[in-house]
C-alpha cells in the first residue's frame, strides 16, 4: 500500500492544488456527507407515514443528525477553498484521478445492488449482482459465475431463514405476484 505522500502526488498530477494539500481535500468528507444525508433523508421522510408510536425513535435520532450534517456540511463548505472543487470535479471528468473515477464505481455499483434488491429481492438481487460482477465485470467463465451465483444465495438463504430464523425482503416482483398493490 502506497503511503500518503505518494497517493497525494498521484491524486494531484496535472492539477493547481499544491501535492501537500490534496490528502486534506475535504470535498471527499462533503461528497460523503451529502451522500449519508441524502439517505438519511430519505429514510425521515419514509418514517413519517409511520404509525406515530413506531415513528418516535427514528425520528428524535434522525431529525438532529440531519441538523447536524447540514451545520458541518455548511461550515465545512464555507471554509473549503474553490480550487478543491475545481481538482476534485476536474479529476472526475478528466480521468485524472483514479481513485476518484474508482469511488464513483463503487458508488455506482452500489446502487445498482440497492435497485436489483429493491426490484427482485435480496436473493434474487444478490444473486444477479453477483452475477453480473463475476462474468461482465471479473471476466469469469459462465459456468463459474453461474455455480457461484446459485450457492451464494443458497448460502444467504439457509443462513437467513433457517438459521436466523429472519425474513429478508422478497422484492416487489414477488409482491407483485402476491397481490399487493405496488404499481
Amino acid at each position: 500500500m502506497a503511503d500518503n505522500k505518494e497517493v497525494a502526488q498521484n491524486m494531484s498530477n496535472e492539477s493547481d492544488v499544491d501535492p501537500s494539500l490534496v490528502q486534506k481535500n475535504p470535498v471527499y468528507e462533503l461528497v460523503f456527507l451529502l451522500i449519508v444525508g441524502i439517505a438519511v433523508f430519505i429514510a425521515f421522510i419514509s418514517a413519517l407515514g409511520y404509525h406515530p408510536v413506531s415513528a418516535r425513535a427514528p425520528l428524535v435520532v434522525m431529525a438532529p443528525l440531519i441538523l447536524l450534517m447540514a451545520v458541518h456540511g455548511f461550515r465545512l463548505f464555507r471554509a473549503t477553498d474553490k480550487a478543491y472543487f475545481k481538482d476534485f470535479f476536474d479529476g472526475i471528468i478528466k480521468r485524472k484521478n483514479t481513485e476518484q473515477v474508482k469511488i464513483l464505481l463503487f458508488v455506482g455499483w452500489m446502487l445498482i445492488l440497492c435497485g436489483l434488491i429493491y426490484v427482485g429481492g435480496h436473493y434474487i438481487g444478490s444473486a444477479l449482482f453477483m452475477f453480473i460482477l463475476l462474468y461482465f465485470y471479473g471476466k469469469e467463465k459462465l459456468k463459474t459465475s453461474l455455480l457461484l451465483s446459485i450457492i451464494a444465495t443458497i448460502v444467504l438463504y439457509c443462513l437467513f431463514e433457517m438459521v436466523f430464523s429472519i425474513e429478508l425482503y422478497r422484492g416487489l416482483i414477488y409482491r407483485y405476484f402476491m397481490g399487493y398493490d405496488v404499481f
